[in-house]
């Protein structure tokens, strides 16, 4: 499990520290373009890229909270790995901010963040508790 939650943490760091935004180029085109598409056919307008981007950072650190939980298992309870969450998630945000200058600082994607790891870490201790 060590293994499996550090290969996440090298692939979420690579994420959150590439220069440019994952969503750059043509993959923000195309995001846009199958939007309107939808929208076209009666998903509702809510269902827009704010939308999208926020449940991609949702599901970005649902792994975080489950295979944190996973790997300690009973030893820290989930409120630790939560905490360390938004904690990772301010540091991320801090050197977006700072030191990346076409990446910007969210509040709104450290409250996603830590949403996830909560929702990974709750799953994570359902799952042992149905064991």
């Amino acid at each position: 499990m060590a293994s499996l939650f550090l290969a996440y943490l090298v692939a979420l760091a690579f994420i959150a520290f590439w220069p440019s935004p994952v969503d750059a180029g043509s993959s923000g085109a195309t995001l846009r373009s199958v939007l309107a598409w939808l929208h076209s056919h009666g998903i509702p307008g809510w269902f827009n890229y704010n939308f999208v981007e926020f449940t991609a950072n949702i599901l970005l650190f649902v792994p975080f909270g489950f295979l944190g939980a996973a790997y300690l298992r009973r030893q820290k309870p989930c409120y630790v790995l939560i905490l360390l969450a938004f904690i990772a998630s301010c540091a991320i945000e801090t050197y977006q901010c700072c030191f990346l200058e076409e990446r910007f600082a969210s509040v709104a994607d450290i409250l996603a963040n830590t949403i996830g790891a909560t929702i990974g870490c709750l799953f994570s201790s359902a799952t042992r508790w149905l064991r």
